[in-house]
């Protein structure tokens, strides 16, 4: 490769000490999909959505007035729900991800930056 002159350091990722890299992002949504919604559009899905409700609602404070709902993580259906009622919405950072078949174990939801694709 040709010297061009030119010094572009490496980056030190590791190295850099960023009041970002210690803070966790929200789980924001815009639009929310409550569970007694998507029972509606799918019923064949119903009693799955209603059993992973009760399972995360087993583990959420103050149960009675919260919203659950519907949202998909990596192609899985999973009951969420809201910390607040005010768009844009705040997401609890536990899920219960289910299935025509079953109930999967309790997951921790993670939100990352990426690029949104202009095509």
């Amino acid at each position: 490769m040709a010297d061009t002159g030119v010094y572009v350091p490496t980056p030190q990722i590791s190295k850099i000490s960023s009041p970002l890299r210690s803070k966790t992002m929200k789980n924001y949504i815009d639009e929310i999909y409550t569970v007694e919604q998507f029972i509606q559009d799918n019923p064949e899905l119903a009693e799955q959505a209603e059993r992973a409700k009760d399972y995360l609602k087993g583990y959420c404070q103050n149960n009675d007035d919260v919203t659950y709902v519907i949202i998909e993580v990596e192609g899985y259906k999973c009951i969420a729900y809201l910390v607040d009622e005010f768009s844009p919405y705040i997401l609890a950072e536990m899920i219960a991800p289910f299935d025509n078949d079953r109930i999967y174990p309790l997951q921790g939801l993670v939100t990352n930056y990426a690029f949104k694709r202009y095509n």
